[in-house]
């Protein structure tokens, strides 16, 4: 069983990775946790459009921080003794989750979810609600 472990360095996102953990029981699954930026504003990209070095020190220094956000959970899943592949894409979240899936084939989304406020977030976070709308595989939630 693939499972994609959507992290974003939440407690309950730490959550899921336990929960995935728990599954495991009845086989080792492969696990690919995945960290999503945000994508570099534009008025950023002004600033240094000029200075093309800049720039990619500047997104290298974005991946880097996602992939350092991943230690957490990487480290747990290593203690289970469950292998894992870090991965790190720029973009908007509920849309990169989903695409990360279909791309390495998982049969399941694992991600911890949020309240963020307001009528849309009042039982899940935005992202947890937007990913339910477009995954085509089973999405664990986990409070």
């Amino acid at each position: 069983m693939d499972i994609l472990v959507a992290f974003d360095g939440s407690d309950g996102a730490l959550r899921a990775v336990h929960a995935v953990i728990n599954l495991a029981v009845a086989g080792k699954p492969r696990v690919h946790l995945l960290h999503v930026r945000d994508p570099l504003q534009i008025k950023d990209a002004v600033i240094v459009r000029d200075l093309p070095d800049v720039f990619e020190q500047i997104q290298q220094t974005h991946l880097d921080a996602g992939m350092n956000a991943l230690r957490t959970a990487s480290a747990v899943l290593e203690a289970a003794q469950i292998p894992s592949s870090p991965h790190v894409v720029i973009g908007d979240a509920a849309q990169t989750i989903v695409q990360t899936a279909n791309e390495y084939r998982c049969d399941m989304i694992a991600m911890g979810t949020r309240g963020l406020g307001g009528l849309r977030g009042l039982l899940l976070g935005s992202v947890a609600t937007k990913v339910i709308q477009l995954a085509e595989v089973p999405v664990m939630l986990v409070k």
